[in-house]
């Protein structure tokens, strides 16, 4: 796909030096703490007033899926530093956003490629699976299935906990839940991708289901 870059970095060139600053190294750290609880006032004024900006421009998609490209080629480019800086800039929004801060608890402002899921490829008895994958599917990498994983409610594991006891029962996991993803290729169905990253968490999280 190609994109304008020159044009996109002129509607979006307000968020290019917060992102250098506060996209520049990784924001999550395991446990309870992260980098937001050492922002101060001016860090907060700044990035409200980044997401308030972006609230109101028009194009979120694709920038979304430009950074989406951009993060699939090999080189390490300039620009592959920018869509990596800009992707953290909003994993600070989403750190805000959980500690249910103003604008960014609104979750108005979202940097992710959408993408139509088909659920009819999944078999009736795995159905139960889809309100997880729905809440869980979009975390496609270690690095974010890991902070997710530090990052579970109590409430969360024991609902993850009760769906890994269910896949255990005739060893569900194996005999269809496996098959079905060997049947239908992650990097062509993104439906199994979501899938797969339910698991991925469990086992992260220590939960077997095997």
């Amino acid at each position: 796909m190609y994109f304008d870059t020159e044009s996109l970095f002129r509607r979006f060139h307000y968020i290019l030096p917060i992102a250098a600053k506060y996209g520049a190294q990784e924001v999550w750290i395991l446990g309870k703490k992260s980098s937001v609880d050492n922002l101060n006032g001016d860090d907060f004024l700044l990035l409200k007033k980044t997401y308030e900006s972006l609230q109101c421009t028009e194009g979120i998609d694709e920038l979304a899926k430009w950074c989406d490209q951009t993060l699939r080629l090999n080189e390490n480019s300039e620009e592959k530093q920018i869509a990596t800086s800009i992707i953290r800039l909003f994993g600070v929004f989403e750190l805000l956003a959980r500690k249910r801060i103003d604008p960014f608890k609104s979750r108005t402002v979202e940097l992710s490629v959408r993408k139509k899921l088909d659920w009819s490829k999944l078999p009736k008895g795995l159905s139960y699976l889809i309100p997880f994958a729905e809440k869980y599917g979009h975390l496609q990498t270690e690095e974010i299935l890991v902070r997710s994983a530090s990052m579970l409610t109590d409430a969360e594991k024991q609902k993850l906990l009760l769906l890994a006891k269910h896949v255990t029962v005739n060893n569900q996991y194996t005999l269809e839940v496996q098959k079905w993803l060997n049947d239908y290729p992650m990097h062509i169905h993104p439906e199994a991708a979501q899938i797969n990253a339910i698991f991925a968490l469990m086992d992260i999280a220590g939960l077997e289901f095997t």
